[in-house]
This record gives structure tokens, sequence and C-alpha cells, in this order.
């Protein structure tokens, strides 16, 4: 596993949120991805990154990811789980899919996006895939979609970080609205905040703290979210010596 050092001298023309510098690679396999211009990658040039390299792609901006810390995880696990709990008991169809998971957020070659949690409720991921090329464009695009949901989901989850934080609140805030997406949450660990944003009909945002109990508009507020506990997980946390916030 490579330091953060190590990793820029081997990728080091990802957008690191607003950073950006471009050096030639010393692997010849990745020579094509620096031939290239932010803004001009397609989801090829994602799908040709290792494995070790997480990363998203935005309307052809490479964004570099730095690994989540621990509370980030808890938190996003938390959400995840009384989702899950509250559809399964509803007996509903709706799915919870956790970070990593490619979205394929607009349906073309640019953009390709991982959020933290997000819903997806009775939706075809394998129907939709733009124009028919022939046998074996059709076969490529169906073999793209068992790795990645096509299209907008339902609800969309992102747990800032110091790294992610312009990202989130900006660039993602406005690709989940104009690609279709009803409900997404920004939850903010260090103020302790929920921005939960609804782009569908009486548009609008609500802000929450961990203290209240957090509606689920997509499901008309029927279901809600509780934070309460994340404190007690952090505190834990530091104690034992997992984290020093």
């Amino acid at each position: 596993m490579w330091n953060e050092e190590e990793k820029g001298q081997r990728y080091p023309n990802f957008i690191k949120e607003s950073q950006a510098a471009y050096k030639t690679p010393e692997d010849p396999a990745l020579g094509r991805l620096f031939s290239k211009k932010q803004g001009e990658y397609t989801v090829e040039d994602y799908y040709a990154l290792p494995d070790e390299c997480r990363a998203e792609l935005i309307d052809g901006v490479i964004y570099d990811m730095a690994a989540p810390d621990y509370i980030h995880q808890v938190i996003a696990f938390q959400i995840a789980v009384q989702l899950d709990a509250w559809i399964k008991k509803k007996k509903g169809s709706c799915m919870v899919i956790v970070s990593p998971a490619d979205v394929r957020l607009d349906k073309d070659d640019k953009t390709m996006v991982q959020p933290d949690v997000f819903v997806i409720c009775g939706k075809e991921n394998t129907d939709s895939y733009g124009e028919n090329k022939g046998p074996e464009e059709d076969q490529k695009k169906e073999s793209e979609a068992l790795h990645a949901f096509w299209g907008a989901p339902d609800m969309a989850i992102e747990v800032l970080s110091p790294s992610s934080d312009k990202k989130d609140r900006i660039v993602k805030y406005r690709k989940y609205k104009k690609a279709g997406v009803k409900e997404y949450w920004v939850v903010d660990p260090k103020s302790e905040i929920v921005a939960a944003h609804w782009f569908a009909g009486d548009a609008g945002t609500s802000v929450y703290t961990y203290q209240d109990e957090i509606p689920v508009r997509i499901f008309d507020g029927a279901c809600r979210v509780s934070l309460r506990d994340i404190p007690q997980s952090e505190r834990l946390l530091t104690k034992l010596g997992i984290t020093d916030r």
C-alpha cells in the first residue's frame, strides 16, 4: 500500500479536490490517461485505472478519493443499516448499496460516481444503454451494467471528509440534482449536521442535527434515521486508539 506521497508520484494528475498537477507516469500502461487533460477523460479511462487507485469521474474530470476514516465508515454504515432494516420491515422493493459501488449517473461516458450510500427503488439497471451500435457494443454495455448502476438513484448520501467537502457540497449537489436524484443527504461529522436536500416537487433543504429523527422523504417521512449514537461511537474509537479525534 502506497503512502500519499508515493501515490501522488504515480497518479499526479488526478484532482485532489481543487488541486491539479500533471506529469508523465512511469507506467507505460497509463500513458494514454496522462495524455489527456482534465475534462477529457471517459468511463473507458476510469475502468483502465489500477484497482488500488480510488477515484471518481465527473464530467470528464478524474477526482482522486482519499481512503475514508473510521468515523466516516461508521456513519455510512449506521445510515445504511437503518434504511435497510426499514425497507425489509415494510417488505419494500428498494435496495440500499454502500460504497465502493459505481453509479453511471448520466448514462454517458463522462461520469462515474461512488456515493457513500445510495438507494434504488424498482428501477431496471440493464435496459437503457443508449443507442445500440451492434452486437459487440451491446454486449459491452451489458457487461458494464453488471458492475455499475445506470442512471440516478432515488437517494444518495455523502459523508463529508476534509478532502471531499467542496466536491460533495457543490459538484455532486449539482450533478445529483440535474441527473434526477430525488433526495440527497450531506452529513458533516465535524459539525454533526445533516443537510437533507429534496429535489423532487416542492424542492428544498432541511437541516438536522444528530439528535433529530431525520425523515426520509422518498418514503414520505415514514422512515426516520437517527445518528444519536455516532458521538458515542467516536469516543469508543478514540478509547481504542483507532482515531485521535
